[in-house]
């Protein structure tokens, strides 16, 4: 029995994913395919556009045998961090053979010498690091600049190097190969060119749009009959019976929830959430009190050193109270606490009844027997989940008056 494992957001899940999978059996011969999967909120700082559940139906319709969340905690981190969460819920399983993703350059050797520089920090590297954090860049592209400094010194092509670590999907694989090397996972990595569209790409001109183009067309328009041709027809039936009545949901209705956390908040209070730092925490409250909406908050604190990626992900960990040294711990920890199942195929009991023999870590598939059974470090963990998962479906009552279950009422999904 061979396993791949896929690390997904699916917000939503379109035309590009079912290649992703497709070719994730065909490269690795798989016979079952686990997801680990996003929550209700994204790496990019962002709500999924609709709730995990609906993304799980999407992603068992379309082929994936077992999707798992990934902790909020690990979702809403930066590449570093989702990386390393999804790749520790792989290792824990016990039976996931390879992982496979899209990259924009598909050359796995490429993406494993630079996750071997990372992890080893040659000397060479870290004195190039070092000077460039000194000029004030942040740690991602100061890092950057560094790995195109030992590149040209041993020289090698850092023309292509450069074009690699712009590339967003690129740093994502660069991330999960240096997770595996770290963890000294049996996991072997695949990768495949992505087709068509890059992460940004808002056409809709093509079968494969992005899942960015995608989620900017349903804020601009309700003509949800001209995203047919972008996503396969599970996820479009699933899309037409709930737009306009659970989804879409975007960041800038979750205003008023953080306007209100930022009321009388005080630089020192919001110094304590991750990526929030470096004089961040000013900027925010500053212009906090003349904006109406998060979008436009962003804009304003903005600039060379905050990326807009950076502020929305530090906004969300402030709504979602996911301190530093929460994640400080986590990460000292070094090992997943629980394994939270979404759902599965139900032709897929060999594949459940192998991650049961092999799988040291805790699997919850009830969320209330969860929390009686689960030691402290998993269940702040999962009450994490659950508050986001709360907060979520808060917004969603709020804009469309439909009442979502929660998670402790919510059973998984089985198809």
């Amino acid at each position: 029995m061979r396993v791949v494992g896929l690390i997904v957001e699916y917000n939503p899940f379109h035309n590009g994913h079912l290649y992703h999978l497709q070719q994730a059996k065909k490269i690795t011969n798989a016979d079952y395919v686990v997801a680990v999967m996003s929550g209700d909120f994204l790496q990019r700082g962002m709500p999924a556009i609709m709730d995990k559940w609906e993304r799980t139906h999407m992603a068992i319709d379309n082929g994936v045998d077992l999707v798992i969340q990934l902790p909020t905690f690990f979702s809403t981190g930066s590449a570093e961090f989702f990386a390393r969460g999804a790749i520790e819920i792989l290792n824990r399983l016990g039976i996931v053979d390879t992982i496979c993703f899209g990259s924009e350059c598909g050359q796995v050797d490429l993406l494993k010498e630079i996750a071997s520089v990372l992890v080893n920090e040659p000397p060479f590297f870290k004195e190039s690091l070092m000077k460039h954090l000194g000029t004030g860049l942040s740690f991602p592209n100061a890092r950057s600049k560094a790995l195109v400094d030992y590149f040209s010194f041993i020289q090698e092509d850092h023309l292509e190097l450069i074009h690699v670590l712009n590339s967003p999907n690129n740093i994502l694989g660069i991330e999960y190969i240096k997770s595996l090397i770290e963890s000294k996972s049996t996991i072997m990595p695949y990768t495949f060119k992505r087709k068509v569209s890059g992460y940004h790409d808002k056409s809709m001109e093509q079968n494969i749009a992005s899942a960015t183009g995608i989620r900017h067309f349903l804020n601009e328009s309700n003509a949800l009959q001209d995203l047919m041709h972008t996503v396969p027809k599970a996820t479009y039936r699933i899309m037409n019976q709930y737009h306009n009545k659970k989804f879409p949901l975007f960041i800038d209705d979750f205003s008023s929830y953080l306007f209100y956390k930022l009321l009388n908040a005080s630089p020192k209070d919001l110094m304590k959430y991750v990526d929030v730092s470096e004089g961040l925490e000013d900027r925010i409250l500053n212009y906090s009190k003349e904006c109406d909406c998060i979008t436009t908050l962003i804009d304003r604190v903005k600039t060379k050193r905050f990326t807009y990626t950076r502020i929305q992900r530090a906004l969300i960990h402030i709504l979602l109270d996911i301190e530093q040294n929460d994640l400080d711990y986590y990460m000292s920890y070094n090992r997943m606490p629980y394994i939270k199942l979404l759902g599965f195929k139900k032709d897929s009991q060999r594949l459940l009844k192998s991650i049961k023999n092999n799988c040291d870590t805790p699997i919850v598939s009830n969320v209330n027997k969860g929390l009686q059974l689960l030691t402290t470090p998993a269940l702040k963990m999962i009450n994490k989940d659950i508050y986001a998962s709360n907060l979520y479906n808060l917004a969603v009552f709020n804009k469309f008056k439909y009442p979502l279950k929660n998670d402790q009422t919510q059973k998984f999904i089985i198809k």
